[in-house]
C-alpha cells in the first residue's frame, strides 16, 4: 500500500494498489447584490436606424406579460429573417431561423455601468479608462471594451452576451436604440458568411436559436475573432478580434425569457436570498420504491481499465490513486449553495458525499465510482454506519482495540459479495479512516462535515437504515450505470437534484456517451452540479493540486452538453461569475429569486 506523505494529509489521497482491486411592460432595475448595484444608465436618446417593418413579437410578448427588467425589452419567440442576399459577403444569404423569447438591453451598457463593475472587481479596466478616462463617446455608451470584457459584464450583471441572431432580430423590430455608426459585440464566432463560402457558418448558424461556430462554446479551435452587428442596416455584420476593442464598438447584455419572468443569474442566487426549508424525513419506502431503486446495473467494463500514465488523456483508464479520503479541502465553498435541496443524489467518491446528501438532505442517492475501493468502503461504512446509533459509536470502530470485533461485525453483516474486499480495506487503510473520520467530526460550524454534528449523521443513517443509498461500481463515460441511475429515477419521479462529479469530467473532452448520461438525469429548475477545475500546474502548499470550486444550474449545464461544440468541463468557468476574486469558487448561471 502507498500512502500520501504527511505534509499532504489534509487533503490526503491513498494508493492502494497492493488490494490488486479493480415588450411595453414596466422596467426594474437589474442589481448585483454581492458586487455593488448596477448603475442606471445615463446615455443620451439617440434616433433609432431604419429597420423595416416590425414582426408580431413584439405585441405578443406584451400579451404574455412579460415584465422585463429596467432598461430591457422583451422580444418574443418567433421567425426572423436573418442576413441579406444584396448585402455584404459576411451578410449572405438571407435566411429564416426560429428565436425563443429574450430580453434584451434597449440602449448600450454606459460607462457609469461599467465602470460599477470594475469598481466591484469583477470587470477589467479598458486601456482608455486608465489614460485619458474616455471609455466611449458623447452617447455616454462604455467603448473600448473587448469582446472578453463584454461577455465579462453581461455575466457579472447576471446576463449575457446576446447570439447574433438575436440581436439583428431585435434591431428589425426596432427594439433598440442605436444608429448607424454604432457596432456591438454578440457571443457569436466570427465566419466569413452564412454559407456558400469559405470559412462559413453553416449548420451551426441555421435551424433554432443558433449561437454561430462550435455552438458558441467557450473555445472554437484557433478563431480569435467575434463578430460585431450594427451598421447601415440590421444585417450588417463584421468580424472584430476579439481582444481588442475600439471607440465604436460597445455593447448590449440579454437575458432568457421563461414564462413571465427573464432568466437573470443575478448574485445572490435563489439559494441565498431564499433558502429552501429542510424536507421532511423520509418515511420507510414501499417494496416498488425500493426495487425501482435498486433497478440499476455496474459497468462491467470498469474491471478491464488499464491504469492512467502520468500526462495521459484518462478518458480510456483509471487513476492509479484511490481516493479514500477526498483531496478536494474547499467543499465547504459548495454547501450554502446546495443546502436542502432535497430530492435525489448522484455523484462519485468516498465519505464526502455524505457531507452532500446531509447538506441537501437528498432522499436518495446513487453512489457511483470506477474505483471498487471506493465501492467497497461504501459497503464497509454502511455496515459499520448502521450499528452505531451515534457518531461515537461509529468511531469507536475505527479505534485499534475494537479493530477485531469490528471486522467480526464486517463478517457477519456485509453481503458476501462485497464481504473480503470490505475486511480487505478495512483492515489495510483503519488507521488513515481512523484519523480522518475524528477530524471530520471536529469540523467548526463553518466547514462542516458528515460527523461534525449528530443532526448530519442521524439523516445519513436514516437513509442506510431505509435502503436509500446504494453504491455501484460505474464508469461516467460507459452505456450502463449512469443511463440506469437516470431511468431509475424517472421511474420512481424522484428529480436529481445534485449532481456531483468531481474533477472526473475535467479529466477528458466531454464524448458524446458521458453527454448522454447526464442528459439522462431527471434535473428540474433547483438541480445543482458542484465539480471541482484543475488550475493546472498549481499546487497548494501541502503539494495537493489547486482547485476552482464549480456550482452551476443543473439545466444549463444540460443545455450546454447539448451543445456538441462544448468539449471539455473547463469552459464552463466562462460563463461563470466569481463573487470574491480571493475565494476560488465559481458560480455559473445559478438563478436568482423570482421578483
Amino acid at each position: 500500500m502507498r500512502l500520501a506523505n504527511r505534509a499532504q494529509k489534509p487533503a490526503l489521497l491513498l494508493a492502494l494498489l497492493s488490494l490488486t482491486l479493480i415588450g411595453g411592460c414596466p422596467e426594474q432595475a437589474p442589481t448585483n447584490a454581492g458586487a455593488g448595484t448596477t448603475a442606471s444608465a445615463a446615455a443620451k436618446t439617440s434616433a433609432s436606424p431604419s429597420t423595416g417593418s416590425s414582426s408580431a413579437s413584439s405585441s405578443a410578448a406584451t400579451r404574455a406579460g412579460c415584465k422585463p427588467p429596467q432598461g430591457m425589452v422583451c422580444v418574443g419567440a418567433a421567425t426572423a429573417q436573418i442576413g441579406a442576399d444584396d448585402g455584404d459577403a459576411l451578410e449572405r444569404p438571407a435566411h429564416e431561423v426560429k428565436l425563443s423569447a429574450f430580453v434584451i438591453d434597449r440602449k448600450a451598457v454606459s460607462r457609469t455601468q461599467y465602470e460599477a463593475c470594475v469598481s466591484a472587481q469583477q470587470c477589467g479596466q479598458p486601456p482608455a479608462l486608465k489614460t485619458d478616462g474616455d471609455a466611449g463617446d458623447d452617447d455616454g455608451a462604455a467603448r473600448h471594451i473587448s469582446w472578453a470584457q463584454a461577455h465579462r459584464y453581461c455575466i457579472w450583471a447576471g446576463k449575457r452576451l446576446p447570439t447574433e441572431a438575436e440581436f439583428e432580430s431585435a434591431l428589425r423590430q426596432g427594439k433598440l436604440e442605436a444608429d448607424a455608426k454604432s457596432l456591438a459585440w454578440v457571443s457569436d464566432w466570427a465566419s466569413g458568411c452564412y454559407s456558400g463560402c469559405r470559412n462559413a457558418c453553416d449548420e451551426d448558424c441555421k435551424g433554432s436559436d443558433p449561437r454561430g461556430p462550435c455552438n458558441g462554446a467557450a473555445v472554437c479551435g484557433r478563431r480569435g475573432e467575434k463578430i460585431v452587428k450594427g451598421g447601415p442596416r440590421p444585417s450588417a455584420r463584421k468580424a472584430r478580434i476579439a481582444d481588442k476593442g475600439s471607440a465604436s464598438i460597445g455593447f448590449h447584455c440579454a437575458a432568457s425569457w421563461a414564462s413571465s419572468a427573464p432568466a437573470l443569474r443575478t448574485y445572490p442566487p435563489a439559494s441565498l436570498s431564499a433558502p429552501a426549508k429542510p424536507p421532511a424525513d423520509p418515511t420507510p419506502p414501499s417494496a416498488e420504491q425500493l426495487a425501482a431503486f435498486r433497478d440499476v446495473v455496474e459497468d462491467r467494463d470498469i474491471a478491464n481499465l488499464p491504469l492512467c500514465k502520468k500526462g495521459a488523456d484518462r478518458a480510456g483508464c483509471r487513476d492509479p490513486d484511490s481516493y479514500v479520503v477526498s483531496n478536494e479541502p474547499r467543499q465547504d465553498l459548495w454547501l450554502p449553495f446546495i443546502r436542502n435541496l432535497g430530492g435525489g443524489f448522484v455523484g462519485v467518491g468516498a465519505d464526502q458525499t455524505f457531507t452532500f446528501i446531509s447538506t441537501a438532505r437528498s432522499q436518495w442517492a446513487w453512489l457511483i465510482d470506477y474505483d471498487r475501493v471506493v465501492v467497497r468502503l461504501h459497503a464497509t461504512l454502511r455496515a459499520i454506519v448502521l450499528e452505531s446509533e451515534t457518531v461515537e459509536d461509529f468511531l469507536h470502530h475505527f479505534t485499534r482495540k475494537q479493530k477485531p470485533k469490528t471486522k467480526a461485525m464486517l463478517r457477519r453483516v456485509v453481503p458476501k459479495a462485497h464481504r473480503k474486499m470490505a475486511i480487505d480495506v478495512f483492515h489495510k487503510i483503519r488507521p488513515v479512516l481512523q484519523e480522518h473520520y475524528q477530524r471530520c467530526a471536529k469540523a467548526p460550524p463553518k466547514r462542516p462535515c458528515w460527523l461534525s454534528s449528530p443532526a448530519r449523521y442521524r439523516h445519513i443513517r436514516l437513509l442506510h437504515q431505509q435502503g436509500r443509498i446504494i453504491a455501484l461500481g460505474g464508469n461516467l463515460l460507459s452505456k450502463g450505470a449512469m443511463l440506469s441511475i437516470g431511468a431509475s429515477a424517472k421511474k420512481m419521479g424522484v428529480p436529481v437534484r445534485l449532481y456531483y462529479p468531481s474533477n472526473a469530467d475535467d479529466l477528458w473532452p466531454l464524448s458524446d456517451q458521458y453527454r448522454a448520461n447526464v442528459l439522462a438525469l431527471p434535473f428540474d429548475d433547483r438541480s445543482v452540479v458542484i465539480r471541482t477545475i484543475s488550475l493546472r500546474g498549481e499546487v497548494d502548499k501541502h503539494g495537493m493540486p489547486r482547485w476552482q470550486y464549480m456550482v452551476a444550474d443543473g439545466l444549463d449545464q444540460q443545455r450546454l452538453l447539448e451543445r456538441p461544440g462544448w468539449h471539455r468541463a473547463s469552459w464552463f468557468l466562462r460563463n461563470g461569475f466569481q463573487p470574491d476574486p480571493k475565494v476560488p469558487l465559481t458560480l455559473v448561471s445559478l438563478p436568482a429569486k423570482p421578483e
